[in-house]
């Protein structure tokens, strides 16, 4: 089985963003703890991506040039000087830091939603002579993928996560159902039951319903599970209508994202986890839920050794390759849940009796 970045920081004892840049090489990092990762990595086969150490091969360069061209980062909203969406500025920041080491400037782009407003975009792209682009995730306004304008086969292009349903593009995104078997065995383990989804239907189906299908799973191999979902009850995605669906279903746990679902139960006074747990699956640093915590940088990061590697496939007139590179979560424990239920004597001594 191949060796990943979170096996490695498993048995390193630090996170999975630390085992990247120390990998990587990156200043920011201690000397022990660098040579520490790379001993590990060594002593469990850890063999390291190709595109990487191309790229990584490209910045030890004694004379590399100080500019090679621009990537446009296109985003349905632009960005601001004080941007409020943390994830969408950890995902740029990635992509800039990544693209300067590789010698590449960023510059931020609108992307319209509207064909006509894409074809004005390509032409405008195209006069600047920038021949390579980034999708930063798509904010959905309608459950159905978004499709992109044909004129955006001329570039080089990557997506960041997974909401274009054509054409097909290389992309870098998460490791859903791996994550998800993470989150749902820590609701499980801490003893919740009645498990809501205060879900978006839009949001869920440009997931492909990989929330959903993985509780659905959950409540299949253990029948004492409950699963509810806020849109297949009906309810509104509001602070209203989520506290009326908790309180019918008596739910001890929901699972949401973004900022909403904790701050509405504020509204009506429910505290967690003394009132319920919430568990988001997009955590961010500086609020207080428990759940999955995505590496927004290391996205950004791995978008730009894509878009790098295939500029030069292209320049070298080799094969159009679509490649996917997957990033997994880490587990933030937060102050949203109840703690880890301890394992009893009694039933430890019976797991030993059992095994023996």
């Amino acid at each position: 089985m191949r060796v990943d970045l979170r096996s490695i920081a498993r048995v390193a004892g630090v996170s999975v963003a630390t085992v990247s840049r120390a990998l990587r090489g990156f200043g920011n990092v201690e000397p022990a703890t660098r040579q520490h990762v790379e001993q590990v990595a060594r002593d469990l086969g850890y063999v390291r991506d190709p595109l990487l150490c191309r790229a990584q091969a490209f910045v030890r360069q004694p004379h590399k040039p100080a500019y090679r061209e621009t990537f446009a980062f296109l985003a349905t909203t632009p960005l601001a000087q004080k941007d409020a969406r943390s994830w969408l500025v950890g995902i740029y920041e990635g992509v800039r830091q990544r693209a300067a080491e590789l010698g590449y400037q960023v510059e931020s782009f609108r992307l319209p939603m509207s064909q006509e407003g894409q074809r004005t975009l390509i032409k405008q792209l195209k006069s600047r002579g920038i021949r390579a682009v980034l999708f930063s995730p798509l904010v959905m306004r309608q459950a159905a993928l978004f499709e992109l304008e044909s004129g955006w086969s001329a570039f080089a292009a990557v997506e960041i996560e997974d909401k274009i349903k054509s054409p097909t593009l290389s992309r870098v995104t998460r490791l859903p159902a791996q994550d998800m078997a993470m989150l749902l065995e820590q609701l499980r383990s801490r003893g919740y039951r009645r498990i809501g989804l205060a879900l978006s239907k839009i949001d869920e189906a440009s997931r492909h319903w990989q929330v959903f299908s993985a509780c659905l799973l959950l409540e299949r191999q253990h029948p004492e599970i409950k699963i509810f979902s806020l849109f297949e009850d009906g309810d509104d995605y509001t602070p209203t209508g989520l506290y009326h669906w908790v309180k019918r279903h008596r739910l001890d746990v929901i699972i949401g994202n973004g900022n909403y679902p904790l701050d509405w139960l504020k509204e009506y006074e429910m505290e967690a986890p003394r009132d319920i747990g919430v568990c988001r699956i997009d955590c961010l640093p500086e609020r207080p839920e428990s759940g999955l915590l995505i590496h927004y940088e290391d996205l950004g990061h791995l978008a730009v050794d894509l878009l790098s590697s295939q500029l030069e496939r292209i320049q070298l007139g080799g094969p159009d390759i679509h490649r996917i590179v997957s990033i997994p979560c880490l587990w933030n424990e937060g102050e949203t849940l109840r703690a880890m239920r301890p394992v009893s004597a009694g039933r430890k001594s019976r797991r030993l009796s059992g095994s023996s």
